[in-house]
């Protein structure tokens, strides 16, 4: 079920609120972070050294590529989809996450699937896979960055209006970019939302007049590209 852009309020509505729920490696707005320059904008990931571009857009601080790290820990079960890519595929359009890796939650599925509105599983914000003082970000947040600027300003400049309706002017360094047309024709990015007990939102950004939908996939099998936002 996909929306386009002007329905992102309205899908908010749909998405079960979890704000008060038993947390699972939650962050900690207490605690005082380094990895992140605010002169630079660099964000490094102290978990690899790898090093992130980020964009501020109104009162946001998005991570402006998508993550690449690698979590060597996580059971077979939460499996990454393109764990062994190339560094050079990794470095540009970042890796595919399930969202129990993602989000960092527990791989019984029994457990997670039974969740429900009373008994949810998630707080936000949610810490996930995120670097530290980052967090997987929900339907709200995203709502939130489609609103405080232009679509076409979002999008990199592989966007092209002849090609894809758009021209992609990336004002903010956010960056949004095209599909690896190998293996996807829109890029796909995973919400920390549980849409029912075995389905979750995430935001699509297609190649096409309406760039931006709201998709409905199966949590414990969809892989999706993650943008950390800053706590």
């Amino acid at each position: 079920m996909d929306e386009s852009s002007s329905s992102l309020s309205s899908g908010q509505n749909e998405v079960r609120s979890s704000s008060s729920a038993v947390q699972a490696k939650s962050s900690s707005s207490a605690k005082v972070y380094t990895n992140y320059d605010p002169v630079t904008g660099i964000l490094t990931d102290e978990r690899d050294g790898e090093k992130y571009k980020t964009a501020k857009i109104g009162d946001q601080i998005w991570m402006g590529e998508n993550l690449r790290y690698i979590d060597n820990e996580t059971s077979v079960d939460c499996y990454l989809w393109d764990k062994k890519i190339s560094d050079s595929v990794a470095t540009q359009y970042g890796r595919h996450y399930s969202w129990m890796v993602a989000t960092q939650l527990s791989c019984d599925w029994d457990y997670v699937l039974t969740s429900t509105s009373d008994t949810p599983v998630i707080v936000e914000p949610l810490q996930g896979i995120c670097p530290d003082g980052w967090h997987v970000p929900s339907l709200s947040e995203w709502t939130t960055l489609f609103s405080s600027a232009p679509i076409g300003s979002l999008l990199s400049t592989q966007w092209k209006e002849i090609l894809h309706g758009y021209d992609g002017t990336d004002d903010y360094g956010f960056s949004l970019q095209l599909g690896r047309y190998e293996v996807e024709d829109f890029q796909e990015f995973i919400m920390i939302e549980e849409y029912s007990k075995s389905e979750n939102y995430t935001i699509a950004v297609y190649h096409d007049e309406k760039p931006v939908h709201l998709r409905r996939e199966p949590k414990t099998q969809h892989f999706a590209y993650l943008r950390c936002l800053k706590d």
